[in-house]
């Protein structure tokens, strides 16, 4: 365990992802989760969207797992050949 292990609760929590999909459940679930980063350029690669209200809050999804899925037409646009 990590010396400051006792004292972790007192950290704050921020999480930089590249989509902020893959983070929000573990800030919602963090008291000491002070943002989270939300990338809206990486939208299009997924079917469904995260929606910012005018505070700046975002629902959580209902959905399994992240609840986001890709669009894999939508990547296929990007794929090259090697």
């Amino acid at each position: 365990m990590s010396p400051n292990g006792g004292n972790a609760w007192r950290l704050r929590l921020n999480t930089l992802t590249r989509r902020a999909c893959y983070s929000l459940h573990l800030v919602a679930a963090a008291a000491n989760a002070t943002w989270c980063e939300h990338m809206p350029w990486f939208e299009p690669l997924f079917h469904e969207r995260m929606v910012v209200d005018a505070d700046g809050m975002v629902a959580l999804p209902d959905r399994a797992g992240v609840g986001f899925t890709f669009d894999w037409d939508a990547i296929a646009h990007y794929r090259i050949a090697l």
